[in-house]
């Protein structure tokens, strides 16, 4: 069990930094309709910089994890990501994109959000050194990467992408 939390900890936290890129290009409204709104290459530029922190602040975690420690160290291991993939999900909230693409936005929200919830299951499995229930959520954290990835490469935001073949 240990090896296989190792690998979930540290697969879902390969970002692409490829920072830049994404500010590029003519895609911006030519018109805001809201007050505030940022144009597009704006919104992912600046979801990119938030997303691209987490992702350093959780391989630092990441780097100091043992993997031969007991389930409820790892576990308060696991409770730091959580922290960090909460903070980055109110910060890339509190963002306003065009409206245009806020629908969009809400789903990839609603994602992490899902990927949140299933982080603090399996933090409680890993204390519990339940490895069946362990094997379990990280097979749906890699769904949910999954989907979270094709949205926010619809966005531009190529630093918020997790996991395997991104």
């Amino acid at each position: 069990m240990r090896r296989t939390f190792t690998t979930m900890l540290l697969v879902p936290t390969l970002t692409v930094l490829a920072l830049g890129g994404t500010a590029c290009g003519s895609d911006d409204e030519s018109s805001e309709t809201e007050v505030g709104a940022l144009s597009k290459s704006e919104f992912a530029e600046q979801a990119n910089d938030l997303c691209a922190k987490a992702a350093t602040n959780r391989e630092s975690i990441v780097s100091q994890i043992d993997a031969t420690a007991p389930g409820p160290e790892q576990a308060e291991q696991l409770a730091e990501i959580i922290d960090i993939d909460q903070k980055q999900l109110a910060d890339v909230d509190q963002l306003v994109p065009p409206e245009s693409e806020q629908d969009t936005v809400t789903q990839l929200l609603d994602q992490w959000r899902k990927r949140i919830s299933l982080e603090e299951q399996l933090r409680t499995a890993t204390a519990n050194d339940d490895a069946t229930e362990v094997s379990a959520l990280e097979t749906e954290i890699q769904q949910v990467d999954t989907d979270a990835n094709q949205i926010a490469d619809g966005l531009g935001l190529d630093d918020c992408t997790r996991g395997e073949g991104v």
